[in-house]
């Protein structure tokens, strides 16, 4: 009797551990309570289409709270259901209490990993309300849920993703449309008018590249470092600019093109010309080239042009045999002189 008496109460545990499958009529969802909804845009065309042709094949997990119920997982799902004109969903319905809050969070967010990454904005949206309702520290984020967002074992970063969180809405939307992880390289600017001239150019140019993106954060922290009133902010205000921004028969990538040659000409008003010299100097390169000992080096040697305030050129060898390398060797050697700046040998 014993045996049995254990078995039955190891077995009702489960139970009180398990949803209850119920249907669940969705004007009594509590859609504006995003407790545990952490993404910022919901696209449900997919899912609309999906649903009209083989019904809802993963059910939604609600939280029932006094006569309503909260969404812990399906929230697309559930409002492309909406969309669709239907007025009820199989669910799995956790009572309040049943689960600790630790869990529900984790439910939540392992669901929306599952279906896809979560971006920045949406990440920091998330560690946010876990570390309100759950009081953790950065380390204790790292600990229990790092490993849900890559960031397991790295609390400086975990600070990072929690500073985008305390952005403008308006603001977090521009980066939560901007492309790869652009709004994370803004965390830790000190000068918030800077930070916000960054997000102004990106609220223009949302397809803007992160290697571009960097040319302009690169610009704005040298600008900040040059005379009083220099800065990324003033730049962007001043009138030629601001119409360049408002041609319409420009694209977005010449408009930023021009932006960043505006910029680097406050940086280094010299740059035009040590441009031109560095273009005399390498054009004398390719010319030795071509007539060293009677060979023509020139298809052998690549050189490319470097950032000019590194004043240095990239050079690539194409070598048939290692007589070739010597002849290559004692060309730029003889050159060195005439062109140290940019041979160091």
């Amino acid at each position: 009797m014993m045996k049995s008496y254990s078995k039955t109460i190891f077995q009702l545990d489960i139970r009180l551990n398990m949803p209850n499958r119920e249907t669940i009529l969705l004007k009594d969802i509590d859609f504006n309570d995003k407790t545990y909804t952490f993404r910022v845009s919901f696209d449900t065309s997919d899912l609309e289409s999906s649903i009209s042709e083989e019904g809802l094949l993963y059910p939604p997990v609600l939280l029932e709270k006094g006569n309503s119920f909260i969404i812990i997982c399906g929230y697309r799902r559930l409002n492309a259901l909406k969309k669709l004109g239907l007025n009820s969903v199989e669910a799995l319905v956790y009572k309040e209490g049943e689960l600790e809050e630790k869990k529900l969070l984790r439910m939540s967010i392992m669901e929306n990993v599952k279906r896809k990454n979560l971006k920045p904005i949406e990440i920091s949206r998330a560690l946010k309300r876990i570390k309100e309702s759950m009081g953790f520290n950065n380390e204790e984020l790292s600990k229990h849920f790092g490993e849900a967002f890559n960031l397991e074992g790295d609390a400086s970063l975990i600070e990072k993703y929690l500073e985008l969180d305390e952005l403008e809405i308006e603001q977090k939307q521009v980066l939560y449309n901007a492309k790869d992880k652009i709004g994370l390289s803004l965390t830790g600017l000190e000068n918030k008018e800077e930070r916000n001239a960054l997000i102004e150019i990106l609220k223009n140019n949302e397809k803007m590249s992160e290697g571009t993106f960097k040319k302009i954060m690169d610009g704005s922290k040298k600008l900040q470092r040059m005379e009083e009133g220099a800065s990324l902010k003033k730049l962007l205000n001043e009138d030629g600019l601001q119409n360049i921004f408002r041609d319409p028969d420009l694209s977005g990538n010449k408009k930023i093109n021009y932006f960043i040659d505006e910029m680097e000409k406050r940086i280094d008003p010299d740059k035009k010309d040590k441009l031109q010299k560095l273009d005399e100097k390498l054009s004398h390169i390719e010319s030795v080239l071509k007539t060293y000992n009677g060979k023509d080096l020139s298809e052998k040697i690549h050189i490319r042009k470097r950032n000019v305030h590194e004043r240095s050129v990239n050079v690539s060898l194409e070598l048939d045999d290692m007589s070739e390398f010597k002849d290559i060797i004692e060309c730029l050697y003889q050159m060195r002189n005439k062109l140290s700046d940019i041979i160091n040998l």
